[in-house]
């Protein structure tokens, strides 16, 4: 494994041969993908890319129960008055709901459009620490037990519009 500082170095090191394959963005990834210069070998989701349809998940691939996406949310600060919040977020989705940002976000950029409020980003947020943690083999916590949300400094009240982008699996053609 070779860390890089983000998707286009990474590409630019697949592009020139310096790595066989790379974990990345779909949104970075699409565009060499639609040029022939990268081949796009499977998608890390349980689900396939719209994009491009014929191409297998990594489950599909044949490593099972594989799943891990990249996602979004939009996040405000502890204490800010729930009006706020409600104005916020139903600005946003309006936004996440218009044809232009649609078509950039789903056709261009591999990104699946969730929306919803901060219970959704809750729920999505507190699912994604139990998986990950559980994965890492690091402890997870129960229910009324201290977690991260109660470390000072850190505490988060509301969100608002979340969204998955798909990660691709992809080497140099």
């Amino acid at each position: 494994m070779i860390p890089y500082r983000g998707d286009a170095p990474a590409i630019t090191a697949v592009l020139g041969g310096d790595v066989q394959a790379y974990f990345g963005a779909a949104s970075t990834i699409l565009p060499h993908v639609k040029t022939g210069r990268l081949r796009a070998l499977a998608v890390t989701s349980k689900d396939r890319f719209a994009a491009l349809p014929d191409l297998p998940t990594l489950a599909q691939a044949g490593v099972p129960n594989y799943d891990a996406t990249a996602w979004y949310g939009l996040y405000a600060p502890a204490g800010t008055p729930q009006d706020v919040i409600a104005r916020l977020n139903g600005q946003i989705n309006a936004i996440l709901q218009q044809p232009d940002v649609r078509k950039a976000l789903l056709g261009d950029g591999g990104v699946d459009i969730i929306g919803g409020g901060p219970e959704v980003l809750k729920t999505q947020t507190d699912n994604e620490i139990v998986r990950w943690r559980r994965s890492s083999g690091r402890p997870t916590f129960r229910r009324n037990e201290a977690g991260p949300d109660d470390r000072p400094g850190c505490r988060v009240r509301a969100g608002t519009a979340i969204q998955h982008g798909f990660e691709s699996f992809v080497r140099r053609r």
